[in-house]
């Protein structure tokens, strides 16, 4: 679900990082993404390259991980993010 203000071109996936903690670059949210995986997805690993490919979509520098779970019986792995835009090199966080 995009909630940045600004629209940006889609990028390669293979372009965005993968964060798991805060950056310490500064940021702005362009987008919340969410990848749950199919069949035997047994890891929440595997769903990263989902959360990538949307990101990718909405211009986004990077995605921070937010949540990552792993196939448990009746569930699929489910992981969610944060596709996000660098702002700066100066500063820190979430502009």
């Amino acid at each position: 679900m995009q909630v940045g203000t600004h629209k940006y071109p889609p990028v390669n996936p293979e372009s965005v990082q993968v964060l798991y903690q805060e950056p310490s670059k500064r940021y702005e949210v362009i987008a919340f993404v969410d990848q749950q995986g199919s069949g035997f997805d047994f890891s929440a690993n595997s769903t990263i390259a989902g959360l990538k490919e949307q990101a990718a979509k909405v211009g986004a520098d990077a995605v921070i991980v937010t949540s990552a779970k792993p196939m448990k019986l009746y569930e699929y792995a489910h992981t969610s993010g944060k596709a996000i835009k660098w702002t700066s090199k100066e500063g820190k966080g979430h502009a």
